[in-house]
């Protein structure tokens, strides 16, 4: 029984030895000693620095035996191994490294001692000579941030509400929690023959997805956005906007500007589904909190855990009464599908429950029915659109949005008295006759049609305080709210 025990802890004296002198517990990881004048144990400590190191540096060098180097590890396991990063590898480390990986690039063989290659979903957002510029002369920076950001040196780590700046309009952030939905019934079931291959093949797909080709993703939507929103041909040359806090396995946790990390999570699910061979059974759930940029992170995962936690038990009927679970987007504690595009349900759902009668509800998806989050922020767009050309007031968004909290119940359930309300409003505060027609077609007639997303009246007056949300932080003149 004692050598069972042993076996099964080996590091018990690595990570128990800071314990015996009494101790102060981190305020990071809130379960490790530190010392008396210090914020953090050593151990977070030690991955902060590597964090930053491995976005810089494009090899890693393993060593597994205890040997003498003249050079500090970047990350010492004892006699379990070091670890050195380098992106030109030096005599030393190379006569002694038991394996070589190139990170984030498939060239093998490379100098002759590259072993293997590693994907890390290592991005982060960093200060460059064009982003310093760009910050200095359009951000709206108090006099302590102005002066901290000259004097931070290229090509360090920009913090989070320098980050905040590349927002349109409000200086948020936005979070994106998510992980693939039902991997455990996926693995037990979907595999039908559970095999060993067959398990590490689809495990490592996964996490190919979320380490390798996230962060093409975010390099991708980073610069289409730099061209699109900031209009600074500086800035247009891969810029990164979004930090991997994690990324990897099945799921993520991702930082940016509010509006990038909007439109990033439509884009993820859709490549995702493409991923998957357009099998919906491989859902994502995941939780998008808007914060101001002063905000700690450990506050920023508790509220993305909890509205995660949302779109993980968010049930969604159709016309035709046909539910589904989970494969959804939750913001501002509301849960949406993602796309009009995601289109077959066909699911596990029904095997969740064992409830005969239940899982009648699974047959013949019609999920064009759902309200997706991409048409929602489609909407958004155009009347953030209207307000930034003055063809629509705030102030008629902000009335609007009065109307929807007392005429629209929590269960959805609308006030009939709200039709003639919104359409005195409309035709009051609308002088462009356009505009006013197409707010009368969305609100009270058809409904939004914009190629092919669609949403009914109803569904459009049920999620104007997404909608008109949204819209309004786009259209705020810039003015940080923490």
């Amino acid at each position: 029984m004692s050598i069972d025990e042993d076996k099964k802890r080996k590091a018990k004296k690595l990570l128990t030895k800071d314990f015996e002198d009494g101790f102060h517990v981190c305020k990071s990881c809130k379960s490790l000693p530190r010392k008396e004048k210090e914020d953090i144990c050593r151990w977070c400590n030690t991955f902060n620095e590597l964090g930053a190191k491995l976005a810089k540096h494009e090899k890693l060098f393993i060593i597994y035996q205890f040997e003498y180097m003249s050079k500090e590890p970047d990350l010492d396991f004892g006699k379990f191994g070091k670890v050195y990063l380098f992106n030109k590898p030096e005599p030393e480390i190379m006569t002694k490294a038991k394996e070589v990986l190139n990170l984030n690039s498939t060239k093998l063989a490379e100098e002759g001692h590259t072993n293997g290659f590693k994907f890390i979903a290592n991005i982060v957002p960093t200060l460059t000579y064009e982003v310093k510029d760009y910050l200095l002369k359009y951000a709206d920076l108090e006099e302590k941030e102005r002066e901290e950001l000259k004097n931070q040196p290229i090509n360090s780590i920009l913090p989070l509400n320098y980050i905040a700046e590349f927002a349109k309009g409000d200086k948020k952030l936005a979070v994106l929690r998510a992980d693939v939905d039902n991997l455990g019934l996926i693995f037990s079931d979907g595999l039908r023959r559970y095999t060993i291959s067959r398990i590490a093949t689809l495990s490592r797909m996964l996490d190919l997805f979320f380490t390798g080709y996230i962060s093409i993703l975010i390099n991708k939507v980073s610069d289409d956005y730099a061209k699109r929103e900031l209009g600074n041909t500086n800035l247009k040359a891969k810029q990164k906007l979004i930090y991997t806090v994690y990324a990897g396995g099945d799921d993520l946790f991702l930082i940016g500007p509010y509006n990038l990390i909007l439109d990033f999570v439509v884009e993820l699910r859709k490549k995702f589904y493409k991923y998957t061979a357009n099998n919906t059974d491989f859902g994502i759930s995941g939780g998008i909190p808007i914060v101001g940029s002063k905000v700690s992170l450990e506050y920023m995962a508790k509220i993305s855990e909890e509205m995660e936690s949302i779109s993980k038990s968010a049930i969604f009927a159709t016309k035709n009464k046909q539910n589904y679970l989970k494969d959804a987007i939750t913001i501002f504690e509301k849960s949406f599908k993602y796309s009009s595009e995601i289109k077959g349900y066909s699911t596990y759902n029904q095997r969740i429950f064992g409830d005969e009668e239940l899982s009648k509800l699974y047959k013949k998806p019609q999920d064009d029915n759902y309200v997706n989050f991409e048409t929602i922020l489609s909407i958004s767009n155009k009347i953030a659109e209207y307000m930034e050309e003055k063809k629509m007031s705030r102030a008629l968004a902000y009335r609007l949005l009065s109307l929807h909290r007392v005429y629209v119940s929590e269960d959805g359930k609308i006030d009939p008295i709200i039709y003639p309300k919104i359409f005195y409003q409309i035709g009051r505060n609308v002088k462009n006759e356009s505009v006013r027609n197409l707010l009368v077609e969305w609100l009270l007639r058809k409904g939004y049609s914009y190629g092919e997303d669609s949403l009914s009246k109803e569904n459009v007056i049920r999620n104007l305080d997404v909608i008109l949300s949204i819209a309004l932080m786009k259209t705020r003149g810039g003015k940080k709210d923490d």
